[in-house]
């Protein structure tokens, strides 16, 4: 979630698609009613199925499963159209498209978008980009030349690579011997008749071209109108099945009520836009159409995925995916360079040169507006002090270039799908299974529980035995033939264990023990634990093992040195090594004006101050923060709001990653730039304001760093104010012991500012203080907004830099929102579009006339068994998706041995319109059959008005439901639909398309 659960009250419009909030998340969803009852807010749910969310909206849309994006592209056309023919004026935020995203930017001439021949696709994945100006030079840039005529503006690279850059300032022509380059920044060196300066080390700087209105035909947003310009309310309607009417009418309720600047717009969703082969692109679509209205970074705004299990989120942020470690840093692969590296000026192909881009501006060659927060950040490269400070959280002892090697490589793609491909093939001969339940889960049961067999063994931790841990107790299976050695651990339940959970809205909570669990169970942290000093009980000692064997060897365990964690329990010594410690005395670079010190063993405040030098250890930069040296910040638990205008901030509940920060982007809340009656730095919405620079100081720009001082005053050495430019003012310390604090200037002389009343503390010659005229923060006009009292939210960025230093997306390298992708981030194409899903009952797709590929071509297939002729179609023409039960959890593995979960939902059923029962003779409570191409399964019918056929382009379709969580095992077992489910994967993620497939149903003899 780019916000947070209570941010959804400040909201004029939820468009909840992809989820069934309301049965899912029966408690959070509490705030979409408080929007309700504060703001009117309207409630839009759009889903195959009317749910108990349909009920609680104000509009519904009934929607054929695996055509979101035919919709969300018709609502991107709806609202550029519109645009247009309201004279510019309304459905679209365009100071905020023109400011806060890439709209601007210039495409490469050679691009091809879907509308284009060939029609349906994309041209190739190079042309995915952006024009650049001359003076980009890719990789190591231009390199100092003996003799060479360097015009003004020009950019150089030292031969041998320093991590720096320098700028001609002098034009001429260089001498005959390599100068020698200064290393601090606007150090200058003469060369020849030509003078360079030293640069912030920033890695080379590509220079994009902006058009200078969004009516260049080659400019991105453009390209955005051309590529759904198809997209038009008949065209939703014939493929979605929505009727245009009822189409047109979101449309104006949610981008007509919140484009405006003191509006605002939710969009939610969860596994019903995820699981599909277009699943990441439904995502994108979305964030297009809340950058085109101005909804991200504001109150009330984001793009927010609902999570179903109470720690999804955090399992994600700590590196449970295949492809990152924790604090989503790209995971090495086999084929990844042999060596850790510096950064992107490296000579050589290295992890980090690979994994750091490089900034973008179109004003450059100075320094780039964009943050690119994985480049440079106070002479370091931030990707490169969070992957070797979680190095050496792990080999502490270890020199990081060396443990670098130590690092697992993954060899190809490591996805569940993938992963249980590998099972089958043999490649895979061991599995730890620890809280999920594959054997219902995973889709193409057969395939899988046909695949576990050929294991040689199997560890499950649970609560209770599971289909997994039971897979060889299968009905359908002689035990006799099968050989795995299956070990079954009792784990414990949340409550029977202490330690943090992070929610949806990245609030990381920290739990305590309520009680012990039962019998031999153990907390799964103590089984790692063990296993872990069994593991390396194997080996011998450091210094006398093969060196094949030091990575388990010298691996830090259990978490860390033990002089770090005396006296905690071991959930409080991972807390600590994941927040990060101080592996020897050492003090922070100049940030923000100030120097932090620390000594071997503090914990780390914030992760500005992790070092890439070894000094620090951190097992996920992104929760630095989380367990200070003052104590465990998850533990906060102070139930006001200090908010001045009460978005619900709660900065003291908890502890939001981020540095506690609960709306992400949080810059674009204030315009970028002035125009007319916007001014740079306000609120866009100053009803709800989330951050606010405070221009009303902002006419002197004479600001600095002062190294000393008195009770009342301050000075820098090293300048002298300007001449009454200060008397009057008021001034800030903005960074450095004391900061936040604002006095009265009573004079100023040369290089000291008086102030009339003491500062709270003593200023001195070896602190170093930020003091401006101008601050990132609440306006100081009105006191009683004071944040030294009432807090906003934490900036997206320092709070000492304004909207001209740092644009709004820190972490993109334009430093804006992305309307269309570039390079290679997504194998799929830059922007989305519709094409149907790997088993569509259609066979041509409707959106180019059957001209396009009718499915992705780019979807990742494991070449199973699917429904994909015309033939196949034929003999399962019934679109069916799976959805959850409140009543019951994922796989059931807890809720179908808990007797009020069995006695409130106890068998499973398949949901079928009242047309589709008439047709086939089926009655509420008859035994169905349900057969995809992959098998058959035998569930109760529940006849219900909650379905109905779609007409989709004039031919009638019928749509069912089945929910997912049964299986054989537990006191209530029951037929999976996951028997049913397809065995094909999202191109990006390779998640399974589980929510649309092709069935039959029969009533059962």
């Amino acid at each position: 979630m780019t916000n947070h659960w209570i941010d959804l009250k400040n909201a004029n419009a939820h468009l909840i698609m992809g989820s069934n909030a309301v049965e899912n998340h029966p408690i959070a969803s509490r705030w979409i009613w408080k929007a309700k009852e504060e703001n009117n807010a309207t409630i839009i749910h759009v889903d195959p199925r009317y749910t108990r969310t349909s009920a609680k909206a104000d509009i519904y849309a009934p929607i054929r499963s695996g055509t979101d994006i035919a919709f969300l592209g018709g609502m991107i056309r709806w609202m550029i159209e519109k645009w247009y023919t309201s004279g510019k004026t309304k459905y679209i935020n365009q100071k905020y498209v023109e400011d806060c995203t890439n709209a601007l930017f210039l495409v490469r001439t050679d691009f091809k978008n879907c509308r284009t021949a060939p029609v349906g696709d994309f041209s190739a994945s190079g042309t995915w980009d952006y024009q650049y100006g001359a003076d980009y030079v890719p990789s190591q840039g231009s390199g100092w030349v003996t003799g060479t005529g360097y015009a003004l503006n020009a950019v150089v690279i030292p031969t041998v690579p320093n991590n720096f850059r320098y700028e001609c300032i002098v034009a001429g022509t260089s001498g005959a011997s390599e100068p020698v380059w200064p290393t601090s920044i606007g150090g200058t060196v003469a060369d020849g008749t030509v003078t360079w300066r030293c640069c912030p080390p920033n890695a080379n700087i590509k220079t994009p071209l902006k058009a200078a209105t969004l009516d260049d035909p080659a400019c991105v947003f453009q390209h955005l109108r051309q590529q759904y310009s198809v997209y038009t309310p008949q065209m939703v309607q014939r493929i979605c099945g929505t009727p245009a009417g009822l189409f047109e009418q979101i449309c104006e309720a949610y981008i007509g009520g919140t484009y405006a600047d003191d509006k605002a717009g939710t969009m939610l969703y969860a596994m019903g836009w995820t699981q599909h082969t277009v699943g990441t692109q439904n995502v994108r679509a979305a964030s297009i159409i809340q950058t085109l209205l101005g909804n991200i970074g504001v109150a009330g705004g984001g793009v927010d995925a609902l999570r179903g299990w109470h720690n999804v989120q955090g399992a994600t942020d700590h590196g449970l995916l295949q492809n990152l470690l924790p604090g989503y840093l790209s995971a090495p692969s086999n084929t990844s360079p042999a060596t850790l590296g510096i950064g992107p000026l490296d000579a050589g192909s290295t992890y980090l040169k690979g994994a750091i881009p490089l900034a973008m501006d179109p004003d450059a060659p100075g320094n780039p507006q964009s943050s690119n927060w994985w480049g440079m950040f106070a002479n370091q490269y931030n990707r490169a002090r969070y992957v070797v400070s979680l190095l050496k959280a792990w080999w502490p002892t270890i020199d990081h270039n060396t443990s670098y090697s130590y690092l697992p490589k993954k060899a190809g793609d490591c996805t569940y799908l993938s992963l249980m491909n590998s099972i089958d093939a043999g490649t895979i001969k061991g599995l730890f299974c620890w809280g999920t339940n594959p054997m219902v889960m995973g889709p193409d049961q057969t395939f899988e529980r046909s695949a576990m067999k050929k294991l040689e063994w199997l560890v499950v931790c649970d609560l209770f035995e599971t289909e997994t841990a039971a897979f060889w107790k299968n009905p359908d299976e002689n035990p006799a033939l099968i050989d795995t050695e299956v070990y079954f651990l009792p784990g414990a339940y949340a409550y029977e264990k202490e330690g943090s959970a992070s929610n949806s809205g990245r609030l990381a909570q920290w739990r305590d023990k309520a009680s012990d669990p039962p019998g031999d169970a153990k907390d799964e942290l103590d089984i790692v634990n063990d296993i872990g000093d069994a593991i390396q009980a194997l080996y011998p000692a450091p210094g006398a093992e093969a060196a094949k064997d030091s990575p388990i060897v010298r691996l830090a365990w259990p978490y860390g040195p033990a002089p770090f964690v005396p006296g905690a329990t071991l959930a409080e010594s991972v807390a600590k090594e994941i927040n990060g410690y101080a592996l020897v005395t050492y003090t922070t670079p100049v940030i923000a004006g100030a120097r932090s010190s620390y000594t071997a063993g503090n914990q780390i405040n914030t992760f500005f101050h992790l070092m890439s030098g070894g000094e620090t250890a951190c097992g996920n930069w992104l929760y630095t923060g989380t367990y200070q040296t003052t104590g465990n910040q998850m533990k906060n638990r102070d139930p006001i709001d200090y908010h001045p205008y009460g978005i619900g901030i709660y900065h003291k509940w908890g502890y939001s990653w981020p540095v506690n920060r609960r709306i992400i982007y949080n810059r674009a809340a204030v315009y970028q730039s002035t125009s007319g009656s916007k001014i740079m730095g306000q609120p866009l919405n100053p009803n709800k304001p989330v951050v606010w620079w405070d221009t009303g100081y902002s006419n002197s720009l004479d600001s600095g760093t002062a190294e000393s001082g008195t009770a009342n005053t301050l000075t820098d050495n090293d300048k002298a104010w300007t001449a009454n430019q200060w008397a009057g003012k008021r001034v800030y310390i903005s960074a450095g012991t004391g900061s936040g604090q604002e006095r009265t200037i009573s004079s100023n002389t040369g290089n000291t500012l008086t102030v009339s009343s003491n500062w709270v503390i003593n200023p001195d010659a070896t602190s170093v203080y930020t003091i401006s005229d101008a601050k990132w923060n609440w306006n100081y006009n009105n006191l009683s907004k004071n944040p030294n009292t009432y807090p906003n939210d934490v900036v997206d960025g320092f709070s000492t830099s304004g909207p001209t230093t740092w644009l709004p997306y820190i972490m993109r390298e334009e430093g804006l929102a992305r309307l269309m992708g570039r390079g290679t981030g997504l194998a799929d194409g830059p922007m989305p579009e519709h094409w149907e899903p790997w088993e569509t009952p259609l066979d041509s797709n409707i959106l180019t006339a059957g001209a396009g590929p009718l499915v992705s071509p780019y979807v990742f297939n494991y070449g199973k068994t699917y429904a994909d002729t015309p033939a196949e179609r034929d003999l399962y023409p019934i679109v069916c998706t799976t959805y959850r039960l409140t009543e019951h959890w994922h796989g059931g593995g807890f809720t179908r041995n808990c007797p009020t979960q069995v006695e409130a939902q106890p068998e499973p059923f398949i949901e079928i319109s009242e047309e589709l029962a008439a047709e086939k003779g089926i009655a509420n409570g008859d035994n169905v059959d349900v057969s995809s191409v992959r098998g058959t399964i035998t569930v109760k019918a529940c006849v219900t008005k909650r379905f109905k056929p779609f007409i989709i382009d004039g031919n009638m379709i019928h749509q069912v439901g089945l929910p997912w969580h049964w299986g054989w095992a537990s006191t209530s077992p029951g037929e999976s639909a996951n028997m049913l489910t397809p065995y094909i994967g999202d191109t990006n993620t390779r998640i399974p398309e589980t929510k649309v497939f092709l069935v039959n149903i029969a009533k059962a003899p």
